[in-house]
């Protein structure tokens, strides 16, 4: 899901009160579902995340993990190789017996 639910970004961050607008809808999505690790695509989706979501998740925040967004323009097949060989090992750690594959 994304951190906004709604509008066009063109090429900006989202402004706070964009992200103030959301975050009970935000909130109460991550809160139905209850994952252990997040993936934010991106510095902005992490950001968000840490700093506007997550508080208000407690006692039992996941896990964020963060993938690159842009630098995989350059090279999509190997950066999203790299990174998601990177999320599969933290996936393993978290749950050894379903064993995640690729």
């Amino acid at each position: 899901t994304n951190t906004v639910k709604c509008g066009v970004r063109s090429g900006r961050r989202h402004s706070q009160s964009e992200v103030n607008s959301c975050r009970p809808f935000l909130i109460r999505e991550i809160a139905l579902i209850g994952p252990q690790v997040m993936v934010a695509v991106g510095n902005n989706a992490e950001r968000t995340l840490r700093e506007d979501i997550l508080p208000h998740l407690q006692p039992h925040p996941p896990l964020i993990h963060r993938i690159t967004h842009y630098s995989c323009r350059r090279n999509p097949k190997e950066v999203w190789s790299k990174e998601f060989s990177q999320l599969v090992k933290l996936l393993n750690t978290l749950c050894p017996r379903s064993s995640v594959s690729r």
